[in-house]
């Protein structure tokens, strides 16, 4: 391979050959994992002992190319396993050092390439002294974008952005000099790419992101910073043309790419408030704002649009009138661009304020958006209509009711005469006016559904396929805006319509954002229609398949643009691919609500459902750049979330070997959760795909044997031990490097992913032992170990909360029994956890002793009084600034387990001292199962001697009348109880002496209380 490359002539074939050589490595390093191979190699074919040396002979050639070559093998060998490579550091310094000084342009993008990859890869700790190259970096920078600024300056200035991402604290001793460096870049006016302005605005956008400690401590940088974005937003408003004004047939606006630039600018408006705080940001902006709104007509669109990015962080409704008293003044500007402006800031607002934005101005907006509608300018025209559609849809439903007649009539004329662009934009405000007001809308449906149609029809050519797709989106939102049986009349008619656009628009090959509307407006009728949709499958479903398909199919252009992309950066296709992306999201939830709404009519379609699912589940093709999955993770992870479905459907159908199907699917969906979930890397998507597991275990029953059940348990605890090891090495950084702020916040975060992760497998666990019993005790005797250092004194308390996860699924299915040597320690860690200063690791404890008492009272009872005394205390423990819901679940769980152990072990403790502490914190208010229980015990309890409890425990009798009234009709309840609280109280009227103390408790209720009382011994 590396004589090929020395005799390439092709730049882009030796880029190739330098990418092939790093996947070589990087195939080398990943079979030191023996799993992820079929034969496992010797240590001596684990590594490439002469890389190094054929790359550092490369770099002694005197031909430039080859010293580009250098580096780009580096960059690819990076991609793989940058850490193997800490050897060599010392010389990685000099090679980047001389290649970033070298006369060749190509060598020095080269290196800046190579090095921000090596820096964004390889932990800081261990390239302390590659900070003495940044003041080099960031000349190299400058020098490209002045030298080649439309390749070399652009990606010379992502390399920065990728360093900032990955570890901004490269830069914290010249932070100035890259603030000034970008400054300088996004001041020359001879730059010819718009990209490279936008770049230089991301690399000070994304280190305030990383540290905004550094902008709080220096206001005039954010100042500055908001000067550039300022200045940047003026210079990309272009001049009001005709075809501005009135663009051509089939012109769309989110295709407007004039437009990209000042969108850009409001985009970083939005992030860095976000990043730094409207605190310090909005008045700055406010006073901006209010230089530029007097001066000329671009001064004055800048400011509009920044004025739109600002409703999100402002927390008082209130504050925004003064803001829309300005812009309802511009309103009619002589510059049809200023009123756009208005216009669209009125719609952000209403967006972003949602619904009191509405709830307070739609008196005043609603009759200027009407008025509006005469506009001459059909781009404004267009925009007040899409202004409708913002503030309709999270409008309460009692305000729009009252515009609704005028509204729509105004909307319906601009459809049936406006230009593409209007019209489109005046079905997406009829869609909006019936998905807020209901059946309301009922008597306008029919003319409302006829002019859409009549549009789909008029406008049948290429271009328009997307507005095709708009009126099949507003066709079927109406739809589902009235009720069933008003619509039932016209269903025939829109299956028709639907089924005609499915059969034009699409083949198997096509697939483009419209596709989007497609599976949404199957999906709402399947909602809506219910099984009444079923007998229609055979006419769409197979080519609605094919389409979905197609969706995923398409996101593959991400790996096909590769190669071209390397050389010809296309922006549109990044745009295409997120489109593509969001329409497989949408064929996703389509399939799930199929699979759900018709379970068994759906099984002739289940199988290929299942093979379209399990392609977007597991999709990694190895590219030039390493890993790179094809689809998207909601994609990924919906696909997961749909599979269990898919064996509800086996499960209604009618097959003769229904269970034999159902256990090999089982297992098979399980295996491809697993392998799926071993190729991912954030804990939070593997914690997505892996909860599918468990409905597939509940759904399926029992389908594994000893040794299968052995192999998914381990590859479970694969899984377990990588995030733990992960959550471990977060908290190692978080204690021993000196880190910002908002980096000990990022650590938190992953940690907190790593933690649902970790208790996701603990469910999957639990779900096990539930399903298999005596089947999964060599399970449970593997994981032990982990068990119990998982809960040793001073370990986290997510570890804490892991472990007591795992001992009370092992109580809970008797599974403790078969590991008697285990119970000693998970004995102490309950009676220790118990009263933690966390919630929710009290709140395991606690529901670990309660299952105890309930399913295995023989090993509690001779500790019965010490459980008691621990959970008493943990009863008394005051909140300390906690969810108050996560407080309160905490508190009824020990509540819980000490009513279980009166219940289970009764003769192991003193009744009369723990029944009045346990009624007296009754009823529960949180946890409602555990409250159903609660009062189910409290009740049988009472009822087993009703004269006996009231002698007893006559004090308690107010308290109890007190807990029947609560709960009498509630959540808190069920038939039983209520049967139960009818026949207490029937049989303490039946005695004089019960009768009176009754009486005498009832006394001291409150009047409502005693009417609910009354209510139940009226209903004997």
């Amino acid at each position: 391979v590396f004589v090929i490359l020395k005799n390439e002539s092709s730049s882009r074939v030796r880029n190739e050959i330098c990418c092939l050589i790093g996947e070589i490595q990087g195939s080398i390093t990943a079979s030191e994992d023996d799993d992820a191979i079929m034969t496992p190699l010797s240590s001596e074919q684990k590594q490439w002992d002469t890389l190094i040396a054929r790359v550092m002979e490369l770099w002694s050639s005197d031909q430039d190319i080859l010293k580009e070559a250098t580096f780009r093998i580096l960059k690819s060998c990076f991609d793989y396993s940058a850490d193997k490579f800490l050897a060599y550091k010392n010389e990685f310094f000099t090679l980047f050092q001389t290649g970033l000084n070298s006369d060749a342009l190509s060598v020095k993008i080269a290196a800046l390439q190579a090095l921000s990859n090596w820096l964004s890869t390889v932990e800081q700790k261990e390239t302390k002294s590659f900070d003495g190259l940044v003041p080099l970096v960031l000349e190299t920078v400058v020098l490209l974008v002045t030298k080649d600024e439309k390749e070399a300056g652009g990606d010379a200035l992502e390399c920065l952005i990728e360093i900032i991402e990955a570890e901004p604290k490269y830069f914290k001793k010249v932070f100035d000099l890259l603030f000034k460096n970008m400054q300088k870049i996004c001041s020359l006016e001879n730059l010819q790419e718009d990209r490279t302005k936008q770049l230089a605005l991301q690399v000070i956008c994304s280190y305030a992101e990383r540290i905004p400690r550094v902008f709080k401590d220096n206001i005039q940088y954010l100042r500055d910073f908001l000067k550039m974005i300022i200045e940047y937003l003026i210079a990309n408003t272009n001049d009001v043309t005709d075809e501005w004004m009135t663009p051509p047939e089939g012109f769309r606006e989110d295709k407007d790419y004039e437009a990209e630039g000042y969108r850009y600018g409001r985009d970083l408006v939005n992030k860095i408030i976000s990043y730094i705080g409207q605190e310090l940001m909005l008045p700055m902006i406010s006073e901006a704002v209010q230089q530029m709104i007097n001066l000329d007509w671009k001064s004055k669109f800048s400011a509009l649009m920044v004025i739109s990015q600002i409703g999100e962080f402002i927390p008082n409704i209130d504050e925004i009138a003064p803001v829309i008293m300005v812009i309802t003044k511009i309103l009619n500007d002589e510059n049809p661009k200023v009123r756009y402006a208005a216009l669209h800031a009125i719609g952000q607002l209403a967006d972003d304020c949602q619904p009191e934005f509405q709830s307070k101005f739609h008196e005043t907006i609603i009759p200027l958006l009407l008025e509006k509608l005469e506009d001459p300018i059909p781009r404004v025209q267009s925009h007040v209509l899409a202004v409708f559609t913002n503030f309709f849809e999270s409008c309460p439903e009692e305000i729009v009711k009252s515009y609704l007649d005028n509204v729509l009539e105004a909307v319906c004329s601009c459809l049936e005469k406006g230009i593409s662009l209007v019209r489109e934009n005046a079905v997406t405000a009829i869609a909006a006016l019936a998905e807020s007001t209901g059946e309301s809308f009922t008597p306008h449906f029919e003319r409302a559904a006829k002019l859409v149609e009549e549009a789909m029809k008029t406008h049948n050519q290429p271009e328009f396929r997307e507005f095709r797709g708009i009126c099949i989106e507003c066709l079927t939102i109406m739809a589902t805006a009235i009720a069933k049986e008003s619509f039932m009349k016209y269903a025939e008619q829109f299956i028709e319509i639907m089924i005609n656009f499915q059969k034009n628009d699409f083949t198997k090959a096509t697939n483009d954002a419209t596709s989007s509307y497609l599976f949404s407006g199957w999906q709402r009728l399947a909602l809506l229609m219910e099984d009444d949709l079923a007998p229609y499958f055979s006419q769409f479903l197979p080519s609605l398949l094919e389409q979905v398909d197609a969706a995923l199919t398409a996101g593959k252009k991400e790996k096909e643009n590769e190669f071209a992309s390397s050389e010809d950066p296309n922006e549109e296709t990044k745009a295409d691919t997120i489109e593509d992306h969001e329409a497989a999201t949408l064929a996703i939830n389509m399939l799930e609500t199929f699979t759900q709404a018709f379970e068994k009519s759906y099984y002739a379609y289940g199988s290929e459902t299942c093979q379209l699912l399990l392609k977007w589940l597991r999709n990694l093709p190895i590219t030039s750049k390493g890993f790179n999955h094809v689809t998207s993770q909601e994609v990924r992870t919906g696909a997961a979330g749909c599979l269990p479905g898919l064996l509800r459907v086996i499960k209604a159908s009618n097959l003769s070997e229904k269970e034999t199907v159902l256990s090999y699917s089982a297992r098979i969906l399980l295996e491809k959760l697993l392998d799926a979930a071993s190729l991912e890397f954030e804990p939070n998507i593997i914690e997505k795909i892996i909860r599918p597991a468990i409905e597939v275990i509940e759904d399926a029953g029992k389908f594994f044997n000893e040794e299968a059940l052995m192999k998914f348990s381990q590859h479970l605890v694969k899984l377990l031990t990588e995030s733990q090891t992960r959550a471990q090495e977060n908290q190692e950084m978080k204690n021993n490097e000196d880190l910002e702020d908002e980096e000990k916040e990022t650590l938190d975060d992953e940690s907190n992913e790593e933690e649902k992760l970790q208790i996701a497998i603990a469910e999957v666990f639990g779900m096990l032992f539930q399903t298999y019993k005596e089947l999964t005790i060599p399970v449970a005797k593997m994981l032990c170990n982990g068990i119990r250092e998982s809960l040793q004194p001073g370990k986290t308390d997510s570890s804490h909360k892991f472990g007591l996860f795992l001992v009370d699924d092992i109580i809970e299915h008797s599974l403790i029994e078969h590991i008697p040597e285990e119970w000693p320690c998970f004995r102490e860690a309950l009676l220790r956890l118990v009263t933690s200063g966390a919630c929710d690791v009290r709140q395991a404890a606690a529901y670990g002793i309660g299952v105890l008492a309930q399913t295995n009272s023989s090993l509690l009872k001779p500790d019965a009084e010490i459980f008691s005394q621990k959970l008493q205390q943990a009863i008394k423990i005051p909140a300390k600034g906690e969810n108050a819901k996560t407080y309160g679940l905490s508190r009824d769980n020990a509540i819980g387990a000490l009513g279980k152990i009166i219940r289970y072990a009764e003769e192991s403790i003193d009744q009369k001292k723990l029944i009045p502490v346990w009624v007296n914190n009754l009823p529960l208010n949180h946890d409602k199962p555990e409250s159903r229980r609660q009062n189910e015990l409290l009740t049988e309890m009472i009822l087993k001697n009703v004269g006996g409890f009231c002698t007893q425990y006559k004090d308690l009798l107010p308290k109890v009348l007190t807990i029947f009234a609560s709960i009498t009709n509630t959540k808190f309840s069920n038939s039983t109880i209520e049967q139960n609280m009818k026949d207490i109280l029937k049989a303490l009227s039946n005695s004089n002496d019960t009768k009176n103390l009754a009486e005498q408790a009832a006394a001291g209720l409150s009047q409502l209380h005693q009417q609910k009382i009354q209510g139940l011994m009226n209903s004997r």
